[in-house]
């Protein structure tokens, strides 16, 4: 029969199992020792377990994933991951903890396993930022210049084909390692560093700084929309790219660019009025189409409500009515316009919301020398701009152009060339030319006025002024070819369509159910899914940088929160394609939530499972997404108490004899579960009540020492690791201790790091086990807390079996 009782631990026994334990080592270093002088050699059989591997990788991320980690923590993680990986080489969950430990605790020299796991690991679903953390470990840990250069070749022999993100991050550092040494051919490892990964910012920033000759405008172009479709949100590309296509003259390109530009600003600035270096350039550009001046007036339109009354806007509105042959609403707009601007001059009150007179009179100076064209009124503002600033280029170019339209040829001249010539002035030079018969240098000066900006109503009419010289203008650029080969290169369109985040991307997280059982692993992921056309692509400029949170309430028998329970991140070297879908898996068996499951075995829990993306930390202390359009992702689970019987527990120890090694483990992790939970019921930290007779402690105890003496390796090994978070009595700690003989390494490994973790290994126990175990981990394993390592040795001569008679050995060759 069952009762409710606690039954009290016996004091005392801690000090008893040390004594033996420390007996027993004493003994083996003493008489032991003098026959194991020669260095360790390694086990020969190659030992397998996928089940095993995952005992050592559990312990392993509760290092990684706990608060206290320093260097010696780090070093135990890194020999546990090791064992993870010698017990299963077809897994590949230890690969990133591995790099990214031996990285950020470097005090040894690890490049032999960082090389291994880098040239091994690469596939699909590699992490990006831990392939470039393990290329930069290995080339930190070369002596030499040129040592880092053959490293570089290896590297790339074998990873070229495998990843080109890689790939190119290596030919990048090959090219700053040759720029040092002031190589001509230095550019070439960023051109070939840019073609195999056309995000590389780096490789394209060392082109423009070495070779821009090399750099034309259709390959800048392909950067900047590269550069774009990485973060569909960045408004300083979209722009920037919108810009360079307006001044290559693709203006349907450049119309489309600004459109999203229009569309995106509003959408990351919903209280703010669009801004004229979107709205300006994105009228002009449509004005310069050959079908869509409409637009002008639409866009007009939609700006005045927001922004409100802009003269340059209404004048593109204005000249675009008379591409369209409407006259008659141009001739309306001219007026409005005329009059809005010079009310608001004579009204103006210096408020923020107004123009400054200065950009009012520049304004209407211009509208009356290139949008409503009228000598008069043109020289009246351009007077009065110049008067408010008179060393400023562009009031300088209104005026002289104004004086030109008013035939006063030889003060504008002067006046033109005050300044170095922008725009403005050099067609008022040019019509000063003209009027002198200066043909060829006019000619010049229409043409550089028109390449200053090519979409301008100053460069149009340059173009008429050029006809009338009998000159033809014959555009830098052939949009339509540009056009053309940035569409075959990119295989998508120019310019995308604008979406919010939640329409770009959608996120499901998935776990195997929602009501689990004891001993049952979170099997967990997040499925990221890429609705756009556009590639997704994850990385630190990406719209998604692949920061992944996931926090953990757990509520019931208990209650506990667990904020940020993991945290990762993942950024895969292959893009996203559209319509297509990424499956990160999720480990979330770790740290807290894991040692809470598997120590309360009895009780019932609910667990909320919250998951963000790119998570940041709001003023009020809350934790949201960036990515404002996406919530985070919320998932219940629940796990079952285990009901405990007086017939169940027999029927668990009656498997044992059966001999079968799963329910062994399951049999050997639940009875030290049931007795961490006993230990954890009379400190009274558990508020529930679980099963409990006073007979229970010794027959579960009884069961752990038979299965800690089972025949299976592997029985014994994982037993070791389910009583990681028990406290050991004299008689287990004895019983865990005999398994430092044993003749496998995995139940040697995990016996020792039972033992030391709970405090039961001196320091002469770890210094023999550094220094005489015949496996390499478990050595490494006894350094990482605490042991000396062995000095290093010099090798021996290799001894050459002679494989032939002395008598055959020619005098040529004993010589």
């Amino acid at each position: 029969m069952f009762k409710k009782d606690i039954r009290k631990e016996q004091q005392g026994y801690v000090n008893t199992a040390v004594l033996k334990l420390t007996g027993l080592f004493v003994f083996s270093f003493l008489f032991c020792a003098p026959i194991a002088t020669a260095q360790p050699v390694s086990e020969g059989e190659q030992l397998s377990s996928e089940s095993c591997s995952l005992a050592f990788y559990n312990l392993a991320s509760d290092i990684i994933h706990s608060e206290n980690i320093d260097q010696l923590k780090a070093e135990q993680a890194i020999v546990l991951l090791k064992a993870a990986r010698d017990l299963n080489n077809d897994a590949d969950y230890f690969v990133c903890d591995l790099i990214q430990l031996s990285w950020r605790y470097s005090e040894r020299n690890r490049s032999d396993l960082i090389y291994e796991l880098l040239t091994g690991y690469l596939d699909e679903k590699a992490d990006r930022s831990t392939l470039k953390m393990a290329a930069s470990y290995l080339l930190d840990k070369t002596n030499n210049r040129d040592e880092r250069e053959q490293l570089i070749g290896e590297l790339l022999l074998i990873l070229r084909a495998k990843s080109n993100y890689l790939s190119s991050e290596l030919l990048t550092s090959s090219g700053l390692l040759r720029t040092e040494l002031s190589d001509p051919n230095a550019s070439r490892f960023f051109i070939s560093a840019y073609n195999t990964n056309k995000y590389n910012r780096l490789a394209f920033a060392k082109l423009l700084e070495l070779v821009p000759e090399q750099v034309n405008s259709i390959v800048y172009l392909e950067y900047l929309r590269n550069i774009f479709g990485e973060n569909p949100l960045d408004i300083d590309a979209a722009v920037n790219f919108a810009e360079h296509a307006r001044k290559l003259q693709m203006y349907q390109t450049a119309t489309d660019a600004y459109e999203y530009c229009s569309q995106l600003y509003r959408y990351l600035y919903p209280s703010q009025k669009l801004p004229s270096y979107i709205y300006l350039p994105w009228s002009i550009s449509a004005y310069n189409t050959e079908r869509n001046q409409y637009k002008c007036l639409q866009i007009t339109n939609e700006v005045e409500k927001e922004v409100g009354f802009d003269l340059i806007l209404k004048a593109v509105a204005a000249k675009a009515s008379m591409k369209m042959d409407n006259t008659e609403q141009a001739e309306k707009i001219f007026e409005e316009a005329e009059k809005k601007a010079k009310a608001n001059y004579f009204t103006n009150t210096g408020t923020q919301s107004q123009p400054s007179k200065i950009e009012t009179c520049s304004s209407l100076a211009w509208f009356y020398c290139f949008a409503r064209e009228d000598a008069n009124q043109a020289l009246e503002w351009a007077t009065k701009a110049h008067a408010i600033e008179p060393n400023s280029p562009t009031t300088n170019g209104l005026l002289a152009y104004s004086l030109v339209m008013k035939e006063q040829i030889q003060q504008a001249e002067e006046i033109a060339q005050k300044f170095q010539l922008n725009q403005i002035a050099n067609l008022a030079l040019a019509l000063v030319q003209i009027s002198q018969g200066q043909r060829q240098a006019a000619i010049q000066s229409l043409k550089e006025a028109i390449e200053k900006d090519a979409g301008s109503f100053e460069a149009e009419f340059a173009r008429q002024k050029l006809s009338e010289q009998a000159e033809k203008y014959t555009p830098q650029f052939n949009a339509q070819a540009i056009e053309r080969v940035l569409t075959n290169s990119l295989k998508r369109p120019l310019v995308p369509k604008f979406m919010p985040p939640d329409k770009i991307l959608s996120v499901q997280a998935n776990l195997r159910g929602t009501r689990f059982t004891y001993d049952t692993d979170f099997e967990a992921s997040l499925t990221i899914t890429n609705n756009s056309t556009e590639p997704l692509i994850i990385s630190d400029n990406g719209l998604f940088s692949g920061n992944i949170r996931v926090d953990a309430k757990i509520r019931g028998d208990i209650n506990k929160d667990i904020p940020k329970l993991l945290s990762v991140k993942y950024q895969p070297t292959v893009q996203i394609k559209s319509k297509k879908s990424l499956l990160i898996p999720l480990n979330l068996n770790i740290g807290e939530l894991r040692r809470t499951l598997a120590n309360h075995p009895q009780a019932s829990l609910g667990i909320l499972f919250t998951f963000y993306l790119d998570p940041f930390i709001t003023e009020d202390k809350k934790v949201e997404n960036s990515l404002a359009d996406i919530e985070p992702l919320v998932y219940r689970a629940t796990r079952t108490a285990e009901k405990i019987s007086s017939a169940s527990l027999r029927r668990q120890i009656n498997s044992l004899s059966r001999g079968h090694q799963g329910q062994k483990l399951r049999t050997a992790k639940l009875f030290a579960a049931l007795l961490a939970e006993q230990q954890d019921m009379q400190k009274r930290l558990i508020s529930y009540k679980p099963v409990y007779a006073d007979w229970m402690p010794a027959v579960l105890k009884s069961i752990l020492q038979e299965c800690l003496k089972d025949e299976d390796w592997n029985v014994r090994t994982q037993t070791m690791a389910a009583m990681a978070e028990m406290i050991l009595d004299s008689t287990l700690t004895n019983d865990v201790a005999e398994n430092l003989d044993d003749n496998e390494w995995p139940v040697r490994l995990m016996a020792l790091y039972l033992l030391a973790k709970n405090g039961y290994s001196s320091g002469k126990i770890l210094d023999w086990t550094a220094r005489y175990d015949s496996n390499q981990l478990v050595r490494e394993m006894a350094v990482a807390f605490g042991g000396t390592a062995p000095e290093p040795q010099s090798k021996p001569e290799p001894v050459v079996p002679l494989l032939i008679e002395p008598n055959q050995i020619d005098s040529n060759s004993a010589q």
